[in-house]
């Protein structure tokens, strides 16, 4: 992987994390009670995690915004982020844990989040891998609350085919 590949996919999510941080302290500003009041969500849909995903079950009421991140390797990302209401942090990734251990994704201490399989799943995030056609992963990473809502990111990442088929479009 070049090093440019590399620090996009780093750059990418620190501003996202920086843009959090500022809008987190301007609360006042945002209502509390709910999705609406978390930054980058005032106009979320219903959460959907795409092709190549359809096993993953989000809580029920779940909303969200999904962006997809620069290729690295050929490995292919989308980012969701994702929030209900009334749902604590503990009960959100008690549900997301046993809806995937039930479709058969196993945990993981590696997932290529900077398109290299060695690559150790980052602090604050549970890391899941299937293996099928296409190996699959999905990184859960550490629930936000603010008021009633819980967030949290999903990264999906699609490990790129021999034949270059794997593809997150559509």
């Amino acid at each position: 992987m070049t090093p440019i590949r590399a620090g996009v996919i780093v750059a990418i999510g620190l501003l996202c994390a920086i843009a959090l941080s500022a809008c987190d302290a301007q609360g006042a500003a945002h209502d509390s009670t709910n999705c609406s009041g978390v930054p980058g969500l005032q106009s979320a849909g219903a959460a959907s995690v795409g092709k190549h995903f359809e096993d993953i079950t989000l809580p029920s009421g779940a909303v969200g915004v999904t962006a997809t991140a620069p290729e690295a390797n050929g490995f292919q990302y989308r980012l969701v982020t994702v929030c209900v209401t009334g749902q604590p942090p503990a009960q959100v990734s008690n549900f997301v844990y046993a809806r995937l251990t039930a479709q058969g994704w196993a945990g993981q201490t590696t997932a290529p989040v900077a398109g290299d399989l060695s690559n150790a799943c980052p602090a604050h995030a549970v890391c899941y891998a299937k293996r099928s056609d296409t190996t699959r992963f999905a990184v859960m990473e550490q629930p936000n609350v603010r008021g009633a809502a819980t967030w949290w990111v999903l990264r999906l990442i699609v490990q790129p085919l021999a034949s270059g088929g794997a593809s997150l479009s559509g």
